[in-house]
């Protein structure tokens, strides 16, 4: 079992993910540096002015804050390490495997008809997919602005993001040298 072509994403890395994920940390932060110091603000720039903390009839509203902006940090650690899809070629097969709850998508590599590297639209504010259908073509997308987008000769397309989308197409053809490479 000789794997000719391995790459794992994870789904921490994804750049939307990354942005919601301090904006809120930034939120939180903000809420108890505010409930620690409760007076109200008047900026220089124009006659902006912010009022006092508005929670001050809330005991311990500062440490919740603090607690959840903590609590965003570890998890936003812990979204490093988690893996979102596994893409392997080995033994003829292109494998697609997904979180822990989600179907394995196989094809063998003789299946396949041609291949398109394609830049992916509006990378930085993608979410992450799996195995969603749209325009009749199966995504599995974490992060990055490449895609390999693969036709099976049963007529089913593939998008596939990957950070290595040339060698990937490079692996392909080397496995099967049917496969046509379709420019952009």
């Amino acid at each position: 079992m000789q794997t000719r072509f391995l790459e794992k994403q994870y789904i921490g890395y994804n750049r939307l993910s990354i942005l919601l994920r301090l904006v809120l940390m930034l939120c939180c932060f903000t809420g108890y540096y505010w409930s620690e110091n409760p007076n109200p603000v008047v900026t220089r720039i124009g006659d902006i002015r912010i009022g006092s903390y508005p929670g001050k009839d809330l005991p311990q509203s500062g440490e919740l804050f603090f607690i959840l902006g903590c609590a965003l940090v570890v998890w936003s650690i812990v979204l490093l390490f988690v893996l979102h899809v596994r893409i392997e070629i080995s033994e003829g097969l292109l494998k697609l495997q997904g979180r822990w709850g989600t179907r394995r998508m196989e094809a063998a590599v003789s299946e396949v008809v041609f291949v398109r590297c394609v830049e992916v639209p509006y990378a930085d504010v993608q979410r992450p997919l799996l195995s969603q259908k749209n325009k009749g073509q199966l995504r599995y997308y974490t992060w990055g602005d490449e895609a390999v987008e693969i036709s099976l000769k049963s007529g089913q397309r593939l998008v596939v993001g990957t950070q290595r989308a040339n060698e990937l197409v490079t692996i392909l053809r080397q496995v099967n040298p049917d496969v046509k490479v379709l420019e952009a």
